[in-house]
C-alpha cells in the first residue's frame, strides 16, 4: 500500500504485511521516501525489505529516476513472498521429528531470538557498535552467574562471555536490519527451520508455518522437500553426537538404522558441503565395524589408542605432551610415546583401520570437518614418534611402505636414533623441534638434554622455536635444581626470541629464577621508538611476566612500560584483560597504574601497521584504553566504540575505579 505522509516533504511508501493480518501498526514499515525535488527514491534504511521475510526489493545506491505514479511504485516495492507452509505440512514435520527423537525444548521454555555469537561488521576496520546477529531459539535457563542456556536448532548452547549482551531478545518474525549499536535478525540458518518444527510440536502451527516460510524465502531450493531436509538435519545431528564419546555410539547406530529405513536415499546420496561433513554410507559402515570389532588386548598399544580415540574431543589437539595438566585425557598417548620403538610395529598394524573416533579434523574454507578414523590417528602418532633427522619416513600412511621402513630402521640403537631425530633440519640449520621426541628423551635419557640445548643455540635457524625442548627439560627426570640451572643457562643464550621462549618454560618451573634472568633482559629493548620489530620483542615479555607472577618482575615491567613510546605502551597493556584467573589481581593492579595516563595515541594521519591494541580507534588516550581493558577483565557490559564522547569515557573510568576499590590489589609501584 502507498500512504501519503503528513507534511510537504513528499510521500512515504509503506509495505503492509498481509501474511499475518493482526494490527496494522505491527505490520507496517516505511520503505522509501519520495523526494519530489530530486525526483528519485531515497531508501530509509539502505534497502527495501519485506517486513516478514526481509527479502530485498530494491538495491540501494544511485538515484533511480521514476514517474511518481502509484501503480508503478506499487510494482517496485511489492514483495514476492512465498506463502506460509500449510498447517498439515508443519504437523507432519513435527510428527517426523518426534518419531526420530529430535531434541525438543520443554513446554516452559520461552521462544526468543538468541545471540548467534556473530556480529554484522558495518565497516572495515570496525568502529565498534557492530550489531549482534540473533536467530530464533528457545530460552532454557538463566543462571545466577549471568550465563544463559538456549536451544538453537538441535544444539544446546551456554551463552556467556565473549557473547555480547543481551544474550536473547523477545521473539519477533520481523526482519531487523543491523545498524550501529543495534542488532540484526537472521532467518537463513537451518536452525530457523528446526525451530519452526519445534514450535509446531507445541501445536502453534501458525507461528511455525510463518517461521518456516521465512527460511524458505531465502533458500527456496532447500525447502522443496521439507521432510527430506529435516531427515538430513537429523542425520547431521546424529553424526555430531558421535563426537560425544563411544558410550553413545550403539544408540546412535540404532537411530540411524531407523532413519535410513524411512529415508533410504540418505544412506547413499552425494555429500552436501553444507549439510554433510562425511560421506555416507562409509561413515555408517565404519560405525557398524566399530561396534562389531573385537575388544583389544588389555595394555596393548591398540587399547591405548582406543582409550584416547573413544573419549570426547576438546578441539583438534594431538600434541601429545603439550598439556601435561589435562588430567588423564592424553595419558594414553603419552604412554604410547614413551614405549618408543616398542610402539611402532603396533601403530603400523593399525594403519588403514576404518573404525571411528570421537575426534574430527578441522575444516577450512570449503573442506568440511571429517571424523577421524583409528588408522589416521595411528598415522599421526607414528609421524610424531619417528622424529626428524635422516630417517626419511614414508610420505603416505601406507602399511606396506611403513613395514618396509621399519624393517630397515628397527636395528638402530634407540637412544642414538632419538637424540639424532629430535630436530627437524633445513640442511644444517635446525628448523624446528619434535616435541614428542624431546619428551621421550626427557623421560628416558634426560642427561642428554643439556647438550641438545647447546646444539639448538649453535645451529638454530631464525624461525626455530626452542619452547618444545625447554618444556621437555622442565618436566625431565632430573633434580629440580639441575633443570632450573640448565634452563636459566639456556635462557641467557641465543637470540632474543629464543630466550623469550625458554623463559616461558622456566617461569612455570621457578618464577624467581625466571625473574632474575628476565629483569636485565628488559633493559636491552629499545622503548623510546616504535617499529614492528621492537613490538615483537617488547610484547612477548607480557606472557613471561604473567606466568612468573613475580612481584619484582611486575614492578620492573611497570617502570619500563611507563617509560615507553605510547604505541609500545598500549601494545604492552593489550591482552592483559584475558578472562582467566592466572595472575588476575596482578593484571588488574598493572592496568590500574595507567588509569591516570592522559597520553593520546593518534593514528588518524598514519597507516595502521603492526598495531593490534584498539587498532580501530584513530585517537585514543591510554587511560581510556586501560578502562576498556579493565572493564573486559571485570566482565562489565560496557562496549566502547569510536563514537564515544569524553563524557562516555569519563563515566567508564569512574565505573572501573569503583569496581577496583572492592578488589584487593597488590602494590606494583607508581
Amino acid at each position: 500500500m502507498v500512504f501519503r505522509a503528513p507534511g510537504n516533504s513528499g510521500a512515504r511508501i509503506f509495505f503492509v504485511d498481509t501474511h499475518r493480518p493482526t494490527s496494522l501498526r505491527d505490520h507496517i514499515t516505511p520503505l522509501l521516501d519520495i523526494n519530489p525535488n530530486a525526483g528519485w527514491l531515497s531508501p530509509l534504511s539502505g534497502c527495501v525489505r519485506c517486513v516478514r521475510c526481509g527479502s530485498l526489493q530494491l538495491r540501494p545506491g544511485g538515484g533511480m529516476h521514476i514517474f511518481l505514479g502509484i501503480t508503478f511504485l506499487t510494482v517496485i516495492v511489492a514483495p514476492n513472498c512465498a506463502p506460509p507452509l500449510k498447517q498439515q505440512e508443519m504437523k507432519a514435520l513435527a510428527e517426523l521429528a518426534t518419531r526420530h527423537h529430535m531434541p525438543m525444548p520443554p513446554k516452559s521454555a520461552r521462544l526468543a531470538l538468541v545471540h548467534t555469537g556473530y556480529k554484522h561488521q558495518l565497516k572495515i576496520p570496525t568502529e565498534g557498535g557492530d550489531p549482534g546477529i540473533y536467530a530464533p531459539g528457545f530460552l532454557l535457563e538463566e543462571k545466577p552467574d549471568g550465563t544463559v542456556v538456549v536451544l538453537r536448532g538441535m544444539e544446546r548452547i551456554t551463552l556467556s562471555v565473549p557473547y555480547e549482551k543481551p544474550f536473547w531478545r523477545p521473539f519477533t518474525l520481523r526482519y531487523v536490519e543491523g545498524t550501529f549499536r543495534g542488532y540484526e535478525t537472521r532467518f537463513t540458518d537451518l536452525s530457523t527451520f528446526i525451530c519452526a518444527i519445534q514450535v509446531a510440536a507445541r501445536g502453534d502451527y501458525d507461528t511455525a508455518s510463518t517461521l518456516a516460510s521465512a527460511y524458505r524465502e531465502r533458500v527456496p531450493d532447500r525447502l522443496k522437500n521439507p521432510q527430506l531436509l529435516l531427515a538430513r538435519c537429523f542425520r547431521g545431528y546424529l553424526r555430531d553426537q558421535l563426537l560425544e564419546g563411544a558410550e553413545k555410539w550403539r544408540e546412535i547406530h540404532t537411530r540411524l538404522v531407523e532413519l535410513f529405513r524411512e529415508f533410504p536415499e540418505l544412506k547413499t546420496e552425494e555429500p552436501d558441503p553444507i549439510l554433510v561433513q562425511d560421506e555416507w554410507p562409509e561413515l555408517f559402515n565404519a560405525l557398524t565395524a566399530t561396534l562389531n570389532a573385537k575388544p583389544p588386548a588389555p595394555g596393548s598399544v591398540e587399547s591405548l589408542v582406543l582409550a584416547f580415540a573413544n573419549r570426547p574431543s576438546r578441539g583438534y589437539d594431538f600434541e601429545i605432551f603439550s598439556d601435561p595438566t589435562s588430567g588423564d585425557r592424553k595419558k594414553p598417548l603419552r604412554e604410547i610415546a614413551l614405549r618408543g620403538f616398542g610402539a611402532i610395529p603396533d601403530l603400523i598394524a593399525l594403519l588403514g583401520d576404518r573404525r571411528i573416533t570421537a575426534h574430527e579434523s578441522g575444516g577450512i574454507n570449503h573442506v568440511c570437518p571429517r571424523i577421524i578414523r583409528v588408522g589416521s590417528l595411528s598415522s599421526m602418532l607414528l609421524y610424531r614418534l619417528v622424529g626428524g633427522g635422516d630417517v626419511d619416513p614414508p610420505d603416505e600412511p601406507d602399511p606396506q611402505a611403513w613395514r618396509a621402513w621399519w624393517e630397515k630402521n628397527r636395528g638402530q640403537d634407540e637412544r642414538r636414533y632419538y637424540v639424532a631425530g629430535v630436530f627437524y633440519r633445513n640442511e644444517k640449520q635446525i628448523a624446528s623441534v619434535n616435541n614428542t621426541v624431546a619428551n621421550i628423551i626427557a623421560q628416558k635419557w634426560p642427561t642428554d638434554l643439556p647438550d641438545l640445548c647447546v646444539q639448538f643455540t649453535t645451529h638454530a635457524g631464525p624461525d626455530a622455536d626452542p619452547f618444545g625442548l625447554a618444556s621437555a627439560l622442565a618436566e625431565a627426570r632430573l633434580p629440580k635444581a639441575e633443570r632450573v640451572a640448565t634452563l636459566a643457562a639456556f635462557a641467557r643464550r641465543g637470540t632474543f626470541e629464543h630466550r623469550m621462549s625458554v623463559l616461558r618454560a622456566l617461569a612455570k618451573l621457578d618464577a624467581e629464577k625466571a625473574a632474575e634472568v628476565a629483569i636485565p633482559l628488559l633493559d636491552t629493548i629499545p622503548n623510546d621508538t616504535f617499529s614492528g620489530y621492537i613490538r615483537r620483542k617488547f610484547v612477548p615479555f607480557r606472557s613471561v611476566v604473567i606466568i612468573a607472577n613475580n612481584d619484582a618482575l611486575w614492578r620492573k615491567y611497570v617502570r619500563i612500560v611507563k617509560q615507553s613510546e605510547v604505541r609500545l605502551r598500549m601494545e604492552a597493556l593489550n591482552g592483559m584483560s584475558l578472562r582467566n584467573d592466572e595472575a588476575r589481581q596482578q593484571r588488574l593492579a598493572f592496568l590500574s597504574v595507567f588509569l591516570a595516563d592522559e597520553t593520546v595515541r593518534d593514528l588518524s594521519s598514519k597507516p595502521v601497521t603492526d598495531i593490534f591494541a584498539a587498532y580501530n580507534f584513530p585517537r585514543l588516550a591510554v587511560r581510556d584504553f586501560v578502562a576498556m581493558e579493565i572493564a573486559s577483565l571485570l566482565k562489565l557490559d560496557d562496549l566502547p566504540d569510536t563514537r564515544w564522547t569524553a563524557e562516555d569515557w569519563s563515566r567508564l573510568r569512574e565505573k572501573v575505579r569503583t569496581k577496583l576499590a572492592a578488589e584487593r590489589l597488590p602494590d606494583l609501584g607508581q
